[in-house]
């Protein structure tokens, strides 16, 4: 029961409901709130709210609660309660009689300025026993010839009772699941009346019979237009229906036409205005009408209202309002706009809180200056500042602002900090805003957020002298309070630092202050600070220190803790000295604490890592580290061997090519040693670290000492066997590997059989010798490998039964892709083995010999195959087993003669199947010189040309991953690692395949490759080398490919969807 009802006076918004509500448009409305209604118990649910308003009066419906207000909201004139909920309002004469429509289906009217309910009457014998509503609507329509009314009549008003007449007029025939809404209008001087529903029949128009006795019915609008309907509203001769999807449209009476509708915003309410009282309507005052609509922000919880124009639904105004609202209805030609809003206790910390209260608010359209006004007047800086901006307004307060904000002892530390930064975000031209803030922060630091006192804050904002304030803190003791201003404004007290400053400073420290909570503070802060900006300040700062370890016994009454502080200050005086010699007789410059943390291998380490070319190593070995190495009794030699350690360790562990010149440096250093078998030790700690295949630095340091003779030349060679061995290896795209038995030895050595290459048994051979193997067991395992290819035939005989059967169908065709592979590479591989033909029946019974390229295209045509989908096949088969340069070849030939989406399908999967590769590390055969990167790029752009439609945005989202990582790789500094080059010096990156394609392509001809080499500047194009200038590259950022690509390519797979 809504029984408190309060009567307010013009205020803002931000005083009841939702402070922090959103607004929006060109247009300005003040809000204010006229009532508010509260109950005293717990509401369970969301209140049914309803509210009308006319010339002289306002009633609102809460529930069972009907309230009536005069047409300003200052007196409220009838307050009533039932025991079900009201369905219905409505007033009429004026104000004087109130209708009001219960759920249990009582009727009752009521006279307002005696406040007495003339009659009730049951109108429904059934009425609803749920939520669902008795009275859907309540139309009256007033008689001009009240007599009674007109003379205050109450008895012949009783007597007038018997003869009221009650006429039903059953819709069931045409709205069988009932009605929703209903309106009445006069047209062409009859009353007609429109009654809304759903089903069937959404609409049915009637008409007043003779006399005016009963309704008949005229006209029926079916839902093949709209579904329901929720709410009309008729203007002149059009119809504004709201349907049950929420959506907008506008009708011709006449002829029931739908002239116009809004299918972009999703309504829950409107209402229309004009702003002017004038009836008819003119023509200007019609294309002028707004609507006001009631939208729902389902992600917010919250509902918005909307003022938008007619009828290009221009917003004009926005509002955030609650969930629990609704619109006042209201005349046509109203001006303001009321509407009636659930709010809980604590809207801004609790929305999602039951309601406790119902307000109503009004708005008007107002001027921009005096809402301005009203926001300076409480201190509302930033909405005022917005608000100004938003209406072009000038706002000449800036000074006002930041004198207030500066003076103002603010209660709390949180209020102080937000007014600060306000000031300091919107008027950034103030230092004393900024300094302010500084200050702030400082001050909670000192004292604690929870300890701001603003009288206090105002005075140490006031202070100016910070050397000041860090001597009174010493005074008192607190040293962590002084260590703190000082750091927070140590520039500030550097501007003004002189001798009589850190005398003052010296003599503030109080005598009983422990040594060891000052000790860090002047070892870390105040000494360099000295020796930094008052060189000669050091005297008068040595014989504090001096006095203060001589009074340490005295007043720690600790003989130990006295000589361990003057331990330390001589221990600082030790290390100055040796680091002002390191400076004068070697020329390395260090700071203090650099020096504290080496020791003296690092320290010459330190002056090797100085030298900025290879060409000077030895120079500086002579000149700076030999004499150190004297001075400091360590062998020159050994010193040398374990910078080439730390070298090779912080270079080459990293990444194989991330530095340019390590290896250069580590040869340099090297030569400037003595002692052979460190030399040599040397020379396999390069071996090892060094990049495959070696630079020819490298490899001539190597073959340099293998030809020398030593103990240590045993191991030296071994070594090198071993690295043969690795760029063997490599060779077949294996990087890392680790045989720690015969078994894996021999996995190993049946992988290179099968790559089937001209090397593939020689280089078998070198990797048993190696591991001490038999060669019997190569040439067993390289007899077997032949004997299997050998094996391979190209006739066929199934019955029809598996002929039918694709999964047969398929595996034959594999079957006999892997023995044209085999056949193909004998032939390439073996040179001299013949390619042994393979004998097919034509169907005239005749017999022919055919090749097994041939033999596999007819084989495919019997299969259902066509030529394009083999070679599909062999490509993506090539990559599969890490052929890369095989796939790229027929790829280039199926993209060249099957231009089509087939075609562009295989060439997406290609791509994306080499950026999995990539991302796994997987071993594969490139072309000589490509630039892989680059060609899986091109792919994706090959593909993106010819591709489905269905297929277009995953290569469109290839093409800019695989630029990207393009892009990334050209941005490497390069190596073999990954068997190929990156970018051209002139031109675009292009796929060079290297000489002539084999085998014949998809168009039966021998294609030569047409793309050359653009590298080449003797065949640039003049056109392009005479208007376009070389791109630039920002060599100073070096990546490496090997740790870069994986995670590039990692990230480019994980935008595409997943192949099998």
């Amino acid at each position: 029961m809504w029984n408190d009802v309060e009567l307010l006076t013009n205020e803002d918004t931000v005083l009841f409901g939702y402070g922090s509500r959103e607004e929006g448009g060109s247009g300005l409305y003040q809000v204010d709130t006229l009532v508010k209604i509260s109950t005293s118990d717990t509401v369970q649910q969301k209140p049914r709210l309803y509210a009308a308003c006319g010339s002289s009066w306002s009633v609102v419906v809460a529930d069972r609660t009907v309230l009536l207000f005069d047409h300003n909201y200052q007196a409220i004139l009838l307050h009533l309660d039932f025991e079900t909920e009201v369905d219905a309002v409505d007033v009429c004469l004026d104000g004087q009689f109130l209708v009001v429509c219960e759920r249990k289906g009582h009727l009752h009217l009521i006279y307002v300025p005696q406040k007495r309910i003339l009659f009730t009457r049951a109108l429904v014998q059934d009425p609803s026993k749920g939520f669902q509503k008795t009275y859907l609507h309540l139309i009256i329509e007033e008689d001009k010839k009240a007599s009674a009314v007109d003379k205050m009549d109450l008895e012949t008003l009783k007597e007038v009772q018997s003869s009221i007449k009650v006429d039903f007029c059953s819709t069931n025939e045409f709205h069988e699941e009932g009605c929703s809404t209903a309106v009445l209008f006069a047209l062409n001087h009859e009353l007609h009346l429109m009654v809304g529903g759903g089903a069937d029949n959404v609409l049915t128009h009637w008409t007043m019979g003779p006399a005016n006795s009963s309704m008949c019915h005229a006209q029926t609008l079916d839902c093949s237009i709209i579904p329901g309907i929720r709410k009309m509203v008729v203007v002149e001769n059009q119809m504004y229906i709201l349907d049950t999807e929420d959506v907008l449209s506008l009708w011709d009476l006449h002829f029931l036409v739908m002239i116009w509708f809004s299918p972009d915003v999703a309504i829950q309410d409107f209402l229309l205005t004009t702003g002017c009282g004038s009836t008819p309507m003119t023509a200007q005052e019609k294309n002028s009408m707004k609507i006001i609509t009631l939208t729902k922000q389902e992600s917010r919880q919250t509902c918005t209202l909307q003022v938008c124009s007619l009828p290009s639904m221009t917003a004009l105004y926005s509002l955030e309002v609650s969930q629990a609202s609704c619109l006042v209805q209201t005349r046509i030609n109203m001006d303001t706009i009321y509407l009636v809003e659930g709010v809980p206790e604590h809207p801004d910390s609790c929305p999602d809180k039951p309601i406790s209260s119902v307000v109503l608010r009004c708005l008007t359209e107002a001027l921009p200056e005096n809402r301005l006004s009203r926001l300076l007047h409480k201190h509302m800086f930033e909405e005022a500042e917005k608000f100004a901006i938003a209406f072009e307004l000038d706002l000449e307060d800036e000074q006002y602002v930041v004198d207030y904000c500066l003076k103002a002892p603010w209660p709390t530390f949180q209020t102080a900090e937000k007014m600060l930064s306000h000031a300091t975000e919107r008027y950034s031209s103030s230092l004393h805003i900024q300094q302010a803030l500084a200050r702030l922060a400082t001050f909670c630091s000192l004292h604690g957020a929870h300890n701001f006192n603003g009288i206090g804050w105002i005075e140490f904002l006031n202070s100016a002298d910070n050397m000041a304030e860090v001597q009174a803190h010493l005074r008192d003791a607190d040293l962590k309070g002084a260590q703190l201003l000082w750091l927070r404004h140590e520039g500030e007290i550097a501007e003004r630092f002189d001798e009589a400053a850190l005398e003052a400073l010296l003599g503030a420290v109080p005598e009983d202050l422990p040594a060891g909570e000052l000790c860090p503070w002047f070892r870390t802060v105040l000494v360099p600070f000295v020796r930094r900006v008052l060189p000669r300040g050091q005297k008068v700062l040595a014989r504090w220190l001096e006095q203060k370890a001589r009074n340490l016994e005295l007043t720690e009454k600790n003989d130990d803790y006295g000589a361990e502080e003057v331990a330390n200050l001589r221990s600082l005086v030790v290390n100055l000295r040796q680091l002002l010699d390191l400076h004068r007789k070697y020329k390395c410059r260090l700071s203090l604490s650099e020096f504290e943390k080496g020791n003296v291998r690092s320290l010459a380490f330190f002056m090797l890592d100085k030298v900025p070319a290879p060409e000077v190593i030895a120079e500086t070995v002579e000149t700076c580290v030999r004499p150190y190495a004297l001075e400091q009794q360590i062998p020159l030699d050994q010193l040398l061997l374990h910078y080439i350690r730390d070298l090779l360790e912080r270079c080459s562990s990293q990444t194989t090519s991330l530095f340019t010149n390590w290896e250069s440096k580590a040869v340099a250093v090297l030569d400037c040693m003595m002692e052979t078998d460190l030399k040599v030790d040397a020379v396999l700690e390069v071996m090892q670290k060094a990049v495959v295949p070696w630079s020819d630095m490298v490899e001539k340091l190597v073959q340099q000492y293998l030809e020398m003779e030593g103990p240590k030349q045993n191991l030296l060679k071994e070594s090198y066997h071993l690295m043969e061995i690795r760029k063997l290896l490599r060779g077949y795209g294996i990087r890392n590997f680790n045989l720690s038995n015969n078994t894996q030895v021999m996995a190993l050595i049946r992988y290179i059989l099968r790559q089937n290459l001209s090397s593939s048994l020689e280089d078998s051979l070198k990797l048993a010798d190696t591991y001490k193997l038999p060669t019997s067991q190569i040439y067993y395992l390289y007899l077997l490998e032949l004997i299997a290819q050998a094996k391979e035939d190209f006739d066929i005989f199934f019955t029809p039964t598996n002929y039918e059967d694709p999964r047969v169908r398929q595996q034959i065709q594999e079957h006999h892709i892997t023995a044209y592979e085999n056949t193909r590479g004998r032939r390439q591989s073996g040179g001299q083995l013949l390619d042994t033909p393979t004998v097919a029946n034509d169907p005239d019974g005749k017999t022919k010999t055919i090749s097994a390229q041939a033999g596999l295209w007819r084989l495919g045509r019997q299969l259902q195959r066509t030529e394009q989908e083999l070679w599909s096949d062999l490509a993506l088969r090539a990559l599969s087993v890490g052929k890369v340069d095989k796939a790229l070849k027929i790829l280039s030939e199926l993209y060249e003669h099957h231009s089509n989406p087939g075609t562009g399908k295989v060439l997406f999967t290609a791509a994306q199947r080499l950026c999995q590769m990539l991302e796994a590390d997987t071993p594969m055969l490139l072309p000589d010189g490509a630039d892989l990167p680059a060609l899986i790029h091109q792919l994706a752009c090959q593909a993106i040309t010819v591709c489905h439609s269905d297929l277009l945005l995953d290569c469109l989202e290839l093409c800019k991953s695989t630029r990207l990582a393009m892009d990334v790789y050209h941005q490497c500094q390069f190596s073999d690692n990954y068997g190929f080059v990156a970018k051209s010096s002139v031109g675009p990156v292009v796929p060079v395949v290297p000489g002539v394609i084999e085998p014949s392509g998809p168009s039966g001809v021998t294609a030569v490759n047409p793309v050359q080499d653009l590298s080449l500047e003797a065949e640039r194009d003049p056109f392009s080398q005479w208007s376009f200038q070389d791109l630039f590259k920002e060599d100073c950022i070096v990546l490496d490919e090997v740790s870069v690509l994986p995670v590039q390519y990692e990230i480019t797979n994980s935008l595409l969807p997943r192949t099998p």
